[in-house]
């Protein structure tokens, strides 16, 4: 890494001719940066709004018309719910972040300042910022970013409790500019040393930082390039550091202001700067340059070395800059597709900082953890859409969330013996503060009441007229995606094992190369299963919602004595069986909560009750974790328990309690269930005693793009031992009445793009040892299923009568579906529905003729 002041200097000083492999060094590091953070083809930009909260400073720089004098009487500052309202127009335009903008400390200056503050109960500006960055997280669940210029070490772990990140531009760090007549004549608070001790301070109290520089406002180019190495030398080497980013800002001449004859900087300045920079930080910190203030070539930039162009506003203007309106951010979609990469909305705290555990508990406030992840992907960017799983297009406020019933069949005279608060307390105790930590006061979040998270105008619109409109932005242009996409997808199609870095390449594909995983996996599933699409008529039978595990996902399970707690004994299961094969099922599935007063003779018992009201339906039943439970209990090992429950009926077993199989992640999210290797032994003891299964992953919590691909590949490797999986079905995860999201220790489920990544991938992953792939209607909407039919998905599912586990979890898809209903949604998708057995064979006899003939 170049660090020399006198190397920085001739790269400022290079030719056009000498500029090239300048240039082509700082994009070698930016796309290694990139591949570090784990967002590879990617530039960012943050959707913000800007909240000016004064226009008074105790400074009056020789550039800048954002200061005002004198704000009216009463006004000196905005009000909280003239932020609020600005925020939430903010939050419909898909924003996720709110700039706070202010003068620094003006009632040190201003009388007006200083009585305001005091007649609202405030002694300092930065006071009222922590109360107003606390009314818009409460309110709108925008995270904010403050930028109130030299802070103590005191007010800056004050503002990082309410802050998802803080900044200070370090201008230029020359106590030359603070004589007469210069830039920061007067302004103390920009001396080199307080600049620095900003960023010194960010390192100490752990605080996600932005800094930068502003070029052109008088410096030397001996000047800037030490405030280049500068800044360098001040990024710690935690693993990622303080400093997140390093804005390259160009100074732009305005009227009224004593520098407005001043020459503004030229673009050959900016390249070389930016070039300067990236080179200077290498790959462990973000280069980011403002679009609107080179409106016709912005695009350079990129050539330059940059990742991110800041925070473009739908709402309000650049505040700082309000002469240079911002560019459409289709148009900067556009530009970056010019370049070959694809744009995507980031938080004001970047991904790096999320998906690490180590750096998300280090650099965000326990108070700020939910509120970071109710707004973030798996891949630490934002939300760009309003899908939630067991909800589709739809906003999922609390308040509006179906209220869970009562059980008709609830055990006799087994009343509550806590009070509501007590049960979900109960419900939510085996959340270790979580691997994020402890949950914030409610006073400061107000989460139960609301979720932050519903843009409305986003990359994706509520309403979709058909299918095809929900993939349609992610299926454009896949002849252009990259070479290494195209050799990963063509190696797996040819049957080839990928390997996890591969699989991880993937998972973490956008744009174009997004589009050809999709088009990859289309093209896969036409080869192996053709266009058909396959279901089962089947019935869930979900025997009871007791269960003592705690598995911190579930938002089914109910302790002994909940209200909402039930029971089946095996004789209503076995007339709820005879009631479904009266009405045409071939397929029972058969699973419940692990009940503290069950053993493994219950299931024996529901396996026969089943066989003796219906011998001929297919038992599809009990899940890994049942049978662990069973065979403990009884003393016998798992081999012979299953052989047992084989020989009582039990026809093949569901594949679910498989979760999420890399070790690094299952433990946070259900450490008394099986562990990983347990989960596998199990399956494999399965098809070994003749038991075919299915295979699950639920996705979408506080997992990413390598669990999936950890999880994908153990599956794949155990099917090409035993051959005993018959399908594939990724559940999305429900988290409306997740424990640990109702703890703040959750994503708020997966989006609508990564929903759509682990369909295509277990598609493509799982060739040629798994051929189908099953979408779950309860989670992802019957809409939902269409549109996946184009990502490689053939399998419908079953019509599931009776389906509570996701209904239980907060999903408000309905309870079953009927054939006909099945059939018509397949054939609105010009595809033809086709029934199956459960192991993928073709009924005797048709649902049609089996309905006839009952």
């Amino acid at each position: 890494m170049t660090t020399s002041r006198d190397d920085v200097l001739a790269i400022l000083r290079a030719s056009d001719a000498e500029l090239e492999p300048t240039l082509e060094r700082a994009r070698e590091l930016r796309d290694s940066y990139l591949l570090r953070i784990g967002t590879p083809g990617t530039v960012s930009y943050s959707r913000k709004v800007f909240i000016p909260l004064t226009y008074m400073c105790r400074y009056r720089c020789s550039y800048c018309t954002f200061v005002k004098v004198r704000e009216d009487h009463g006004a000196e500052y905005r009000s909280l719910d003239e932020i609020v309202r600005v925020a939430t127009e903010g939050r419909e335009w898909g924003c996720t972040e709110a700039l706070f903008t202010l003068g620094e400390a003006p009632e040190l200056r201003h009388d007006e300042a200083k009585r305001w503050l005091a007649e609202h109960g405030y002694e300092t500006t930065i006071d009222y910022v922590v109360a107003a960055a606390r009314e818009v997280l409460k309110r709108t669940g925008l995270l904010p970013h403050a930028n109130p210029g030299a802070v103590t070490k005191e007010q800056m772990q004050q503002l990082r409790e309410v802050t998802a990140s803080q900044g200070v531009m370090m201008e230029q760090l020359t106590d030359r500019l603070l004589r007469p007549g210069e830039a920061h004549a007067g302004a103390s608070g920009k001396a080199r040393a307080t600049r620095l001790e900003q960023l010194k301070l960010a390192a100490e109290t752990k605080t996600p930082f932005t800094t930068g520089f502003l070029i052109g406002i008088g410096e030397t180019l001996e000047e800037r390039a030490d405030t280049i190495v500068s800044i360098a030398e001040m990024i710690d080497e935690f693993e990622p550091p303080a400093i997140q980013e390093v804005i390259v800002q160009n100074f732009r001449a305005k009227p009224g202001t004593p520098m407005r004859a001043h020459d503004d900087a030229t673009e050959g300045e900016m390249i070389r700067a930016i070039a300067a920079t990236r080179i200077v930080l290498g790959d462990r910190v973000s280069v980011q340059a403002p679009p609107n203030l080179t409106p016709k070539t912005y695009g350079r930039y990129l050539d330059a070395g940059i990742n991110d162009w800041g925070g473009i506003s739908p709402v309000t203007p650049d505040h700082v800059n309000p002469e240079m309106p911002w560019p459409g951010i289709e148009e900067v979609a556009r530009t970056c597709e010019d370049k070959g990469f694809t744009l995507r909305q980031r938080l004001p705290i970047y991904p790096h900082y999320i998906g690490d555990d180590r750096a998300f508990v280090r650099y965000v406030a326990p108070s700020m953890r939910r509120h970071v992840l109710a707004v973030a992907d798996a891949m630490g960017l934002a939300r760009e859409d309003r899908w939630y799983a067991g909800e589709g297009w739809t906003p999922v406020l609390r308040q509006a969330q179906p209220e869970p019933k009562r059980r008709a069949l609830a055990i006799n005279d087994n009343k509550p013996a806590q009070t509501a608060a007590e049960v979900s307390k109960l419900a939510t105790s085996h959340v270790r503060e979580g691997s994020y930590g402890a949950p914030p006061p409610e006073d400061l979040v107000g989460f139960d009441a609301m979720l932050p998270d519903l843009p409305s105008r986003t990359v994706l619109p509520p309403e979709r007229a058909d299918k095809h409109g929900w993939i349609a932005p992610y299926v454009q242009s896949p002849q252009r995606a990259s070479i290494e996409v195209k050799q990963l997808l063509s190696k797996a199609h040819q049957g080839e094992r990928l390997d996890l870095e591969e699989v991880e390449r993937l998972f973490r594909a956008e744009g174009p190369d997004l589009a050809a995983v999709f088009t990859k996996a289309d093209e896969i599933r036409r080869e192996v299963v053709g266009g058909d699409v396959t279901y089962v008529v089947n019935r869930n039978i979900t025997y009871t919602n007791f269960c003592h595990t705690g598995c911190a996902f579930c938002g089914f399970a109910r302790p002994i004595g909940h209200e909402d707690g039930y029971y089946f004994a095996p004789d209503e299961v076995g007339r709820k069986t005879k009631e479904a094969w009266d009405i045409g099922a071939t397929e029972v599935c058969i699973q419940g909560g692990i009940h503290p007063q069950n053993d493994g003779e219950i299931y024996l018992q529901i396996a026969g009750a089943v066989k003796d009201a219906a011998p001929g339906i297919h038992l599809h039943g009990f899940s890994p974790l049942e049978i662990t439970v069973g065979a403990s209990t009884l003393g016998v090992s798992i081999p012979s328990y299953l052989a047992m429950l084989k020989d009582a009926g039990l026809d093949s077993i569901p594949g679910t309690a498989a979760e999420i199989l890399d070790t690094r992640v299952r433990p946070k999210i259900t450490p008394q269930k099986l562990s990983a290797e347990d989960w596998i032994t199990l399956m494999r003891a399965a098809h070994e005693t003749g038991l075919r299964s299915t295979t699950t992953i639920m996705f979408g919590h506080i997992d990413d793009p390598r669990a999936w691909a950890i999880h994908l590949l153990r599956l794949r490797d155990l099917q090409a031992e035993t051959g005993g999986f018959t399908e594939f079905v990724p559940l999305p995860f429900v988290h409306h009445r997740a424990p640990m999201f109702m703890r703040g220790g959750s994503r708020t489920g997966p989006t609508w793009r990564e929903a759509l990544k682990i369909h295509a991938l277990g598609r493509i992953v799982l060739h040629p040892h798994i051929t189908n792939i099953q979408a779950s209607w309860v989670k992802m909407g019957v809409e939902g299923v269409l549109a996946a039919l184009d990502v490689g998905v053939n399998d419908f599912g079953g019509t599931l009568g009776e389906e509570h586990i996701s209904r239980m979890a907060g999903a408000s898809h309905g309870l079953g579906h009927s054939v006909v209903e099945l059939e018509s949604a397949v054939a609105s998708a010009g595809r033809t529905a086709v029934e199956r057995t459960t192991t993928y064979g073709r009924p005797a006899r048709t649902y049609r003729e089996r309905v006839a003939q009952a």
